[in-house]
Parts: C-alpha cells; sequence; structure tokens
C-alpha cells in the first residue's frame, strides 16, 4: 500500500470500530507488484491510532497495539522522533532469547525482565524480547538506520497506545515476537501520522 491507501485503511479501522462490528482478518487491500512465490507482507503503523497493522497479501493477518514517539513523527536526528514515510526491516535481532532479554546497543546484556521484577517497573526504556532494526527507503528518512530505530518490545507495556517513546515503535513482549515470527528482513513497513 502507499501512503494514501495506508491512510484510508486506518480511517476504515476506525469506523469499523466505531460502527462496533470487529474488523474482519479478510478485508483486502491493494497489493502492488512483488514475487508472486512468496506472500507480500507489510507493516502500517499510525501515529494517530497507535497500531501496527500486519498486512499479508493485502489481508490484514494481526493488529499490534503500539507506543510510537512523545515528540511526534520526525526524520531529524537527535529529535526522538518517530520517522514516517516507506521504511523497510533491515536486521531482525534477538530470535534466540527468551522473552523479556534486555538489548543494550543491540546486544543481549545477560538479563531478563519478567513482570514484576526492579526492571519491569523501570522507568528506564528497555529495549526486550525482539528487536526489529529499520531503515529508511526514502531520502527524508534515509538516516533512520544510524538513528538505531526499532520495532521492540518494552518494560513499560502499561503505556502502549500512547506516544510516548523516544524515536522506535513500542510492541508488547508477545507482540513483538509474534511479529517477528511473522516477518523477514526486506518486509516494508509504512509508518504514517
Amino acid at each position: 500500500l502507499d501512503e494514501s491507501q495506508a491512510i484510508a485503511f486506518f480511517r476504515e479501522i476506525r469506523q469499523q470500530n466505531n460502527s462496533r462490528p470487529p474488523i474482519k482478518a479478510t478485508s483486502n487491500f491493494s497489493k502492488g507488484p512483488y514475487n508472486h512465490s512468496m506472500p507480500h507482507k507489510q507493516i502500517l503503523i499510525s501515529a494517530e491510532d497507535q497500531k501496527a497493522t500486519l498486512l499479508i497479501d493485502g489481508k490484514v493477518s494481526r493488529i499490534f497495539t503500539v507506543s510510537t514517539a512523545m515528540n511526534g513523527l520526525g526524520c531529524e536526528i537527535g529529535s526522538n522522533k518517530t520517522p514516517i514515510g516507506k521504511l523497510r526491516i533491515h536486521k531482525k535481532i534477538g530470535g534466540e532469547f527468551p522473552e523479556g532479554a534486555i538489548f543494550r546497543a543491540r546486544v543481549h546484556s545477560g538479563e531478563v525482565c519478567i513482570p514484576g521484577s526492579s526492571l519491569w517497573q523501570s522507568p528506564e526504556d528497555l529495549v526486550t524480547s525482539r528487536i526489529l532494526w529499520l531503515e529508511g527507503c526514502e531520502e527524508h528518512n534515509a538516516n533512520t538506520l544510524g538513528r538505531y530505530i526499532y520495532l521492540h518490545g518494552t518494560n513499560q507495556e502499561h503505556l502502549l497506545g500512547n506516544p510516548v517513546s523516544h524515536g522506535c515503535i513500542r510492541l508488547s513482549n508477545r507482540d513483538i515476537i509474534e511479529l517477528y515470527e511473522l516477518v523477514e528482513e526486506g518486509t516494508e513497513v509504512l509508518i504514517i501520522e
């Protein structure tokens, strides 16, 4: 999907949520060209809705609650903003570690954050469980990789649904593990307002 299709997609979700029948996993959207031997996967992230939607072959597969940046959307270095536009997964990190594994500079620290622990209750914005490291595909967001922007698990799951991150896209630990298993390096990501 392109940006205008993604905006229409999230508008449809909002309308369905307001009229109360739940969104069906069979909603179909324009697919565009791709290798037909593999399913086409795309992650759409709406900062307005604080939702990430995984589309497989143009159909809704999963919807996750997320947290984008407290400082809003933007691509400036040092801004602590979530980048906007077309991106892709550059690298998947952490598949061999347990749920709650803590990463510092993309390396497992040896610590595991479990609910109820002092680390779980820490105000520090921990990167936990899995990392999907993003790279920008457009001129305005080409610095995303060097800004170290990820989709990742968090110790602050109670804040999901609110824009409170420092630029990354936070998911619950279970959700990031599920998403990690469903996508590949190179999967398209589109972040919209």
